[in-house]
């Protein structure tokens, strides 16, 4: 694997690399506890497929959409991901860990 690292913080806690081979962008943080790199993301140009690497016991949001208007949000709390509207600051959809979906208010259909 010929990976080459284009961006790294200062302090070393965090860098993006290109692999080569595979033609993945890798998001990765050092992880102290372990003395090792951890990927967080990936994102493989070919397949145009993002590949999100988090732990679930923690929160999470991706804001997306022309300038944010929405984010995705891992609720560890309910176990499930919510998709938010960040312009009118109000949930609009829940999927638990079983595949249930919530409708959370109205919703418009076009």
């Amino acid at each position: 694997m010929a990976k080459r690292t284009l961006v790294r913080r200062v302090d070393n806690s965090a860098r993006i690399s290109y692999d080569d081979s595979t033609s993945e962008i890798i998001f990765e943080r050092y992880n102290t506890a372990t003395a090792a790199w951890e990927e967080s993301l990936k994102i493989n140009l070919p397949a145009k497929r993002i590949t999100l690497i988090a732990d679930v016991d923690d929160d999470l949001k991706i804001n997306f959409g022309r300038t944010n208007k929405y984010a995705l949000r891992y609720d560890s709390s309910t176990d499930s991901w919510v998709l938010s509207d960040e312009v009118n600051d109000k949930d609009c959809l829940e999927v638990g860990r079983n595949g249930a979906i919530k409708v959370r208010g109205s919703i418009e259909f076009i």
